[in-house]
């Protein structure tokens, strides 16, 4: 199955959650109306754990890493197809954060026959990634990433171990330079009787700045 990161376990649990128990829920999904809920994983490893399990949720998913991830990914979903479903919308898509995003790479990753109102390329309801932030090289080709990929209905949900707080919080003002902010953060935990130590990480809302004023 490949590397699974600790975060996504802790992430896909508390999105599950939210889908679970809807009001109350630390964490929130993309609003009913999205349609297709969409949602795009970056830097999901072979493992792509949230990206199976969000489309066992029903949402449409482009699990995305480097190209010589992906290959394993593909694999990976290919023998775990019947977790989440014959049926679901699940892609696997290479993605270089230092190749630039533009509108015609993100038609390429959204969902097959997928286009808003007025035909133009839909953002995704969704964008997750989990331990992402272990590496300060990475920070600004990820915050331009997120940005791009963020339209002013999106939610993006950053899931990681904390390891250094004065870093984490150069990449958060890094993304609010590229216009999203962060309004919330939380601190979970998961443990199972494989992993009897609980995986801790700090889950981080960012959203677009032009729709913190509605919330």
């Amino acid at each position: 199955a490949g590397l699974c990161w600790p975060s996504s376990r802790v992430l896909a649990e508390c999105l599950v959650s939210a889908h679970s128990t809807q009001s109350g829920a630390a964490l929130s999904l993309a609003p009913a109306s999205s349609d297709p809920r969409w949602l795009v994983e970056l830097g999901c490893g072979a493992c792509a754990l949230v990206s199976m399990a969000m489309a066992w949720l029903g949402f449409a998913v482009t699990a995305t890493d480097l190209a010589h991830v992906i290959r394993r990914t593909e694999e990976n979903l290919a023998g775990n197809e019947g977790v989440y479903g014959s049926g679901a919308a699940v892609n696997a898509a290479a993605l270089d954060w230092n190749q630039p995003l533009t509108e015609a790479v993100r038609r390429a990753l959204a969902p097959t026959h997928s286009s808003s109102a007025d035909g133009a390329t839909p953002f995704p309801s969704l964008v997750v990634a989990s331990d992402t932030l272990y590496d300060g090289s990475v920070f600004a080709s990820l915050a331009r990433t997120l940005a791009a990929l963020c339209g002013p209905d999106t939610r993006v949900y950053l899931a990681y171990q904390p390891r250094k707080a004065e870093e984490e919080a150069t990449f958060f003002a890094l993304a609010q330079t590229h216009g999203l902010l962060v309004t919330s953060r939380h601190s979970f935990a998961h443990s199972s009787q494989r992993t009897p130590t609980p995986d801790v990480a700090g889950v981080g809302l960012l959203l677009p700045r032009e729709v913190i004023d509605e919330i």
